[in-house]
């Protein structure tokens, strides 16, 4: 009798233990509620300013749903804590009820010897760890299998309109550009928007830049210039008009193909922890002399640099252990290395000294003879180099010109501009 109660609780223990397991592991998989809490708070502390600048409604709206998120967070800790106690306290019971049964099963067999109650003892007192140990290593598989799905998640994401719309319908030439001739004609842009009324930020916007031109747009924060750089690119659609590169509408173009002959040097490079060769040079197309010889150029080689001793040296993730300016400045390296027709500068030297500042842009004018530079800037002394000015004011081009003509005319907006910005020295 004692004999089948015992396999009688072993039946209900395995059934307990494996509904106990699912329940452990569906709270472990909402742990992804924590990671929205994290990126949530990145990204509200990222545009702080801007929330702020909305007014208080909007900035109590951040709040309640941070504190809902919390909530629900907190409730999934507190649940998760009381189940995990549950498992342990039922543990210790089936453990107790193991022993019992075990004592009097033995004591009820005549055909057991003497030393075999001590075994049994250790045996039952060995089990309940062992089931424990299992029950954690199903939960711990549970939570890895939640990565898998996230995985699956990502792949089957929506593909961005960029990719889709308008798909390549010419085969471009292989040198394609060969001139690095840019025109915008009567070019819209809007930024897609669910809490507000999308607001174009780019309003008929018609110029053209020559093959070669040295180009700077500068203006006020929010006048646009960087979304003439979202548009070139295709990071967004165009709501109206169409940008020619060397005679071809880009909408005609893949994304791939568009975006892998252009250039550019963004305010904020990203960076993946990986060695300076393997940053310079991803796909190992370059030797080693050609890679120092960028890096030398761009001021991060040679025996004045600090951090590129070795071409294996490590960037940390997002280029963590490199200040921003060296990270710009290492975009200039990998920027030289593979020359483009086309190259954008998204305030890309917006962390440097003046003085060094200067030196790379004169760098990018005699390096890229050839090639068509636009530089997107607010700093007045940055467009000083470059063949021809353009100023943006509320998503419009209000003014095109040459240095020493915009810098006579006491009536152009960029001699108003200089005047509220005075040049750094």
């Amino acid at each position: 009798m004692p004999a089948a109660i015992l396999l009688l609780v072993l039946v209900k223990l395995s059934w307990w233990m494996t509904n106990s397991t699912n329940v452990v592991a569906q709270y472990a998989q909402m742990k992804d509620i924590s990671s929205q809490i994290e990126d949530w708070t990145v990204e509200t502390t990222t545009g702080a300013t801007f929330i702020r600048a909305l007014g208080v409604s909007q900035r109590d709206r951040f709040l309640r749903q941070y504190k809902a998120l919390l909530d629900t967070d907190t409730q999934r800790e507190f649940a998760s804590s009381v189940q995990n106690s549950h498992v342990l306290v039922w543990f210790a019971i089936y453990k107790g009820w193991l022993l019992t049964l075990v004592v009097c099963a033995t004591f009820q067999s005549a055909q057991l010897p003497p030393n075999a109650l001590p075994f049994l003892l250790i045996c039952s007192l060995l089990l309940p760890s062992q089931v424990i140990a299992v029950t954690t290593s199903i939960v711990n598989t549970h939570t890895k299998l939640l990565s898998i799905s996230r995985i699956r998640q990502i792949t089957h994401l929506a593909m961005s309109k960029s990719h889709q719309v308008c798909a390549p319908t010419i085969a471009i030439p292989p040198n394609w550009p060969s001139h690095g001739r840019i025109c915008f004609e009567n070019v819209s842009f809007t930024y897609p928007s669910k809490l507000f009324k999308s607001v174009p930020v780019l309003r008929d916007v018609s110029f053209s830049i020559n093959s070669g031109e040295k180009v700077g747009l500068v203006g006020r924060t929010g006048s646009g210039k960087s979304s003439v750089m979202m548009a070139l690119f295709r990071i967004h659609e165009l709501t109206q008009g169409r940008i020619l590169k060397d005679g071809i509408d880009i909408r005609k173009l893949s994304v791939r193909d568009l975006r892998s002959r252009l250039g550019v040097i963004p305010q904020s490079p990203v960076f993946y922890r990986c060695s300076v060769r393997a940053h310079l040079d991803p796909f190992d197309e370059f030797d080693d002399a050609a890679l120092w010889s960028v890096l030398k150029k761009a001021g991060l080689g040679g025996s004045g640099s600090v951090h590129v001793t070795t071409l294996d040296a490590t960037l940390a993730e997002d280029g963590a252990n490199w200040s921003v300016g060296e990270r710009q400045l290492l975009s200039l390296a990998r920027a030289l290395l593979s020359p483009s027709r086309v190259l954008v500068l998204d305030e890309a030297f917006s962390s440097l000294a003046p003085a060094r500042d200067d030196a790379v842009l004169r760098l990018i004018v005699r390096e890229f003879k050839t090639s068509t530079v636009v530089l997107i800037t607010h700093r007045m002394d940055q467009v000083l180099h470059f063949d021809r000015i353009m100023v943006m004011h509320d998503g419009c081009v209000v003014e095109s010109g040459g240095v020493e003509e915009l810098l006579t005319n006491p009536a152009s907006k960029f001699f108003e501009m200089l005047e509220t910005s005075p040049l750094v020295e």
